[in-house]
């Protein structure tokens, strides 16, 4: 902290809890004291340690005395002078704090690891910066959802349920393509993929192509439709069997009318 005149001292989030908190005040406190710097000792230019501890539990009042205070001029930050490692250290620390010997800190790692990749990714490549903190409650929470969706108590599978396999071979003499598509809001781009299979799960031929400026999904799944049949055509083959996952598309097709 510099002159702690932007700081507001019973409102920005500074105390190292599990996650940055607002400090904690006691009952009774002084409602006149707003900014950090009206905790400062103006003849020290220090912490006023009596005015800190008649306003802040004991806790959060040994927090704020231990932040550092002056040094070269720049704008107001609340960094705890024990951290040497960089920015991530303190959320980290108060993260795995306490899961040391648990057996999820392997998984608690991961999750952080994996979070921070995201964040240095939407970094580089999309020039979206997040909060240390945001990361970390992004890691956890997607942690609590891992272990929760791996403790679901569902009842058996009867035969009935289970699912036909994703891919049936033709009978023989007859061609399967299977077509699909997908777009890239980021890139402003869709491809388009087929692939040509005969009754042994041999791949006869394929075909992937980059589509630039459209993203509509029922648009491009039209198009990789068109791709497979034109697939099929060149090679002369008449027993075929098309295959995709546009339900919409599909159905229009069967039906007469145009989803389009």
């Amino acid at each position: 902290m510099h002159d702690g005149l932007s700081i507001m001292c019973k409102y920005d989030s500074g105390i190292p809890q599990t996650f940055p908190d607002k400090p904690r005040v006691r009952d009774d406190y002084d409602p006149n004291i707003i900014c950090a710097s009206q905790l400062l000792d103006p003849s020290t230019n220090s912490w006023d340690n009596i005015r800190v501890r008649n306003n802040f539990v004991e806790k959060d009042a040994n927090f704020i005395l231990s932040l550092s205070v002056g040094g070269y001029r720049q704008d107001d930050r609340l960094v705890w002078h024990q951290e040497r490692h960089g920015r991530y250290m303190k959320e980290i620390n108060s993260a795995l704090k306490g899961h040391e010997e648990s057996q999820d800190f392997i998984q608690m790692v991961v999750f952080i690891l994996w979070s921070l990749w995201k964040a240095r990714n939407n970094l580089v490549f999309c020039h979206i910066h997040q909060q240390p903190q945001d990361i970390i409650a992004s890691a956890l929470n997607h942690q609590d959802m891992f272990k929760a969706a791996n403790t679901l108590s569902l009842p058996p599978l009867r035969d009935s349920d289970v699912p036909s396999p994703y891919w049936e071979s033709p009978r023989a003499g007859v061609l399967k393509v299977t077509c699909d598509a997908v777009s890239d809001k980021f890139w402003n781009m869709g491809a388009l993929a087929v692939i040509l299979r005969d009754h042994n799960s041999q791949v006869i031929d394929w075909l992937c192509v980059p589509v630039s400026h459209i993203l509509d999904p029922l648009v491009l799944e039209n198009m990789a439709c068109i791709g497979a049949v034109s697939l099929a055509r060149n090679r002369n083959i008449n027993n075929l069997i098309v295959k995709g996952d546009c339900k919409v598309l599909f159905d229009g097709l069967c039906s007469g009318k145009v989803p389009l």
